[in-house]
């Protein structure tokens, strides 16, 4: 294994007592050989000086006794240990434990097992106890048995390496635990290999996070990948039995940064090394209006970010990237102040910022300020994060996925109904405000307002508009088009979505009658100022 792990494990506390008990011989056996191991639970039970009274017989079929148990493996083995004022004693595990009792009472042993060494989820161990006593010669044999639940949960140590499905036991779930970034580090997991049906297991990199599932080359990018900052437990949920490798290494804790507020600012530094990458990302319909300040001397305003030069920069390198336009400026120690300022031509922008100054020059240092500059012609008299689509304002709605009636209720709060669609321009607009919302995905989902649950085959719109216009999905071969419900499958509202697997993404979202019990994102729409 590339990264070194702590693997669970099972223990279990054994104590017998008989104040007539001479000597004893004890081990364990998991499957068909001797596995776990002893370890003394005070220092009363130390290393036997005596060769034990009986060892168990040599079976070379069933368990092969090699000539270490007949010797030090029989007894907890000890180690001397050094320490700056003294020296003392520490005993190791044992596999088989015998010797004699030397005038006490009972004996306390604490047994262990790694989860990774046994090979089903549910597994038997049995204890075969031999002894003594001192008022007869004839010698004893009990065996008990122990039903353990293979429960997997490994704690990674490196911070940074490679693990896969062939690391972990055969379980049908674990748990990853990762180290615990610092404030200034971020942890990054990016899966590289994928395969497990839906129906029999996933992948969950925390608990308020979508289930992965499938094969990898159906998930999209960024679903492949998460980062865990310091203020989250970075934990890997696997269940079923999916085949997967993943790598994992720490980052600066500004790596990716997705900020989607109306307004803000954030500051880079003062260091001398760091690599941040930030994406403001805000509703379809504003622009991002921009302004950078870096450098230590006097103020110098500038609205204009010098080309990209092949030239390396030897302080702080920034990279602006709006759409396909792409600008690089590079500010060294002892440049004077500078403010740039730059309104994006979409909704989004990213800053990529490198600092690989010297370590003896001034530290670098980035104060970026932003805010949403409306674009009048998409939004008209709506408010932030809606735009106008005919008489209503309409809004994509992330925060939480809701079923059908939910989601419904929702958009009732918010002073309308789940969105009704009219004609292809509508629909245009539809297709603008989803594949451009903050964090979306090919993969999204989104319920509007199309139900036949009154009447089936007659679609409505909860609003009370006519249905006049669809947009369904077309089909393929062996694959019927929709809407597709026969009248007993349930399928009553309508939702809308690019990816129809196993077919790649559509570039428009396209109609899809679903359970109305199903969990999606949502579309709202409410009156415009203008609106009835």
């Amino acid at each position: 294994m590339d990264s070194k792990t702590e693997i669970k494990k099972h223990f279990l506390h054994l104590q017998f007592n008989a104040p007539s008990l001479w000597d004893y011989a004890l081990h364990s056996i998991v499957g068909s050989s001797i596995k776990g191991n002893f370890t003394p639970t005070s220092f009363s039970e130390k290393a036997c000086l005596a060769p034990p009274y009986f060892i168990p017989k040599r079976n070379t079929r069933a368990h092969m006794w090699s000539s270490e148990f007949r010797t030090n493996s029989v007894y907890f083995k000890p180690r001397r240990v050094r320490s700056i004022r003294k020296r003392f004693h520490r005993f190791l595990p044992a596999l088989v434990v015998s010797g004699p009792l030397e005038g006490r009472s009972g004996v306390a042993l604490k047994w262990s097992i790694d989860a990774v060494h046994l090979d089903k989820e549910e597994t038997s161990v049995v204890f075969r106890l031999r002894y003594r006593t001192t008022t007869s010669a004839t010698i004893y044999q009990v065996f008990f048995t122990k039903t353990l639940r293979l429960d997997c949960a490994i704690r990674i140590r490196n911070r940074s390496g490679r693990i896969h499905s062939g690391h972990l036991p055969r379980t049908h779930g674990c748990h990853l635990t990762f180290p615990q970034p610092s404030p200034r580090n971020a942890l990054l997991v990016e899966l590289h290999k994928l395969n497990v049906p839906c129906s029999s297991g996933y992948i969950r990199f925390a608990p308020n996070t979508p289930t992965i599932c499938g094969k990898l080359e159906q998930i999209p990018l960024q679903s492949r990948r998460y980062l865990y900052q310091s203020s989250s437990k970075p934990e890997l949920e696997l269940h079923g039995r999916p085949t997967f490798a993943a790598i994992y290494r720490l980052v600066d804790h500004c790596h990716d940064v997705l900020l989607t507020a109306r307004n803000g600012s954030f500051d880079v530094g003062p260091t001398v090394k760091l690599i941040c990458s930030y994406k403001i990302h805000l509703p379809y319909g504003n622009r991002v209006a921009l302004r950078l300040q870096m450098g230590t001397k006097p103020n110098e305003n500038s609205n204009v970010v010098h080309e990209e030069s092949k030239v390396f920069c030897k302080g702080m390198e920034l990279t602006l990237q709006d759409g396909d336009s792409r600008w690089k400026h590079c500010s060294q120690p002892g440049d004077p102040l500078r403010s740039v300022q730059i309104i994006s031509e979409g909704n989004s922008i990213r800053l990529n910022v490198s600092i690989l100054a010297k370590k003896n020059s001034s530290a670098m240092w980035l104060k970026v300020w932003w805010m949403d500059k409306p674009m009048e012609d998409m939004v008209g008299n709506c408010e932030f994060s809606w735009i106008a689509s005919g008489d209503f304002c309409v809004s994509a709605i992330r925060d939480i996925k809701k079923t059908w009636r939910q989601a419904e209720a929702e958009c009732v709060k918010l002073g309308g109904h789940l969105a009704s669609l009219a004609d292809e321009h509508q629909q245009q607009i539809l297709d603008q405000l989803l594949s451009h919302a903050p964090g979306s995905h090919e993969d999204d989902v989104y319920w509007i307002g199309a139900t036949d649950s009154v009447h089936e085959g007659e679609f409505r719109w909860s609003d009370g508009l006519p249905f006049s216009y669809a947009h369904w999905f077309p089909g393929w071969r062996k694959h019927a088009s929709q809407p597709n419900d026969d009248g007993t499958s349930g399928q009553d509202c309508v939702e809308v979505r690019r990816a129809m697997p196993p077919r790649p993404a559509h570039p428009t979202f396209l109609w899809n009658d679903r359970s109305c019990r199903e969990h999606n994102y949502f579309v709202c729409e409410r009156p415009g100022a203008n609106g009835k």
